[in-house]
């Protein structure tokens, strides 16, 4: 008798794990499920939406308040950049500043006083790192 019960045992052990594997995997469906579902209820919701708005749309601009447009309907059009290929960025070496009247190395011009700064002094060239060229 003793012997029947221990090999019951593992039976029943492994029987409960195969219980809670089913109950786990009914659980993930149900979860597929109502992913699914919020998908659907998303979409039409965002379909009712886009549906009311495309109709307050169309009554202001019957009632001759601008010329409005859903963002799907405007067509964006992206002109070509212009390329800075063979052009160098900055000043022309030996360019002289109408605010210090003088030249400086790397050179800067009247963009660096703005807000109304004085010409630099020895000490404002040192601590921009810039030498004067006389």
């Amino acid at each position: 008798m003793n012997d029947t019960h221990m090999l019951l045992e593992p039976i029943i052990t492994m029987e409960t794990d195969v219980a809670k594997d089913t109950k786990e995997v009914s659980v993930l469906d149900r979860l597929r499920k109502l992913d699914e579902e919020r998908a659907q209820l998303v979409e039409s919701a965002f379909d009712g939406a886009m549906k009311e708005a495309t109709a307050a749309i169309e009554q202001l601009n019957y009632l001759g308040r601008g010329k409005f447009r859903l963002a799907e309907e405007h067509e964006t059009v992206s002109r070509p950049r212009a390329t800075s290929e063979g052009k160098k960025r900055g000043l022309a070496p030996g360019t002289v500043c109408p605010v210090c009247d003088f030249a400086t190395e790397p050179p800067h011009d009247k963009r660096s006083h703005r807000g109304g700064k004085p010409a630099f002094t020895l000490e404002d060239l040192a601590e921009r790192e810039l030498r004067r060229i006389d």
